[in-house]
């Protein structure tokens, strides 16, 4: 037999941290459908310019509404086209981008990024469903729901971590605490 732990692990504290975990993956796993959102718009975005019937639902309905509109007026410009083209992809890299930094923000914990994603992407589902693309309505609906999931996980995190008055340590690359004595 070995010598005992010096220091024994409270089976609280690693139910608590758990429970962080948890609770940090969902508020993760809901920031990240903005980085979808952004992604597959920019995706939909090289499908439209290639000219495909390919369109990734979850991605936004105004940057393909934005792509019709400028591609029609491009096609009818003459001399202009290409400068409408790259208008065209112009407004929607900053449509995808502010998708991007409202992931960003969200990941950092901030509650506005996750509020802004469901106002705006709830807006983007009208959009969609004015056009009736209701496959597009029922992946928008998800993605919404995946986002304010996102907010919970985010509002409950903050509420166990002010309760415990110990906030989820994020950085999981650095040495655990030494423990003394041995194992055998």
């Amino acid at each position: 037999m070995g010598t005992p732990v010096s220091e024994t692990i409270d089976p609280a504290q690693i139910t608590l941290l758990k429970k962080k975990l948890t609770l940090n993956n969902k508020m993760r796993n809901g920031a990240s459908w903005l980085f979808w959102i952004a992604g597959l718009s920019l995706l939909n975005t090289v499908l439209f310019l290639a000219k495909t019937d390919v369109v990734f639902v979850i991605g936004l309905g105004i940057t393909q509404i934005a792509d019709g509109l400028l591609s029609a007026l491009a096609e009818n410009s003459g001399t202009a086209a290409t400068a409408i083209t790259i208008l065209q992809i112009f407004v929607d890299v900053l449509f995808a981008s502010f998708y991007l930094l409202l992931g960003l923000l969200a990941i950092k914990r901030t509650k506005w990024a996750y509020v802004t994603g469901i106002v705006v992407y709830t807006l983007d589902t009208m959009i969609v469903l004015f056009s009736q693309a209701y496959l597009s309505v029922i992946f928008h609906i998800m993605a919404v729901a995946g986002i304010a999931a996102g907010l919970g996980a985010l509002k409950n995190l903050e509420k166990l971590e002010k309760d415990t008055g110990a906030p989820l340590e994020t950085n999981f690359n650095q040495e655990p605490p030494a423990i003394s004595g041995t194992l055998d």
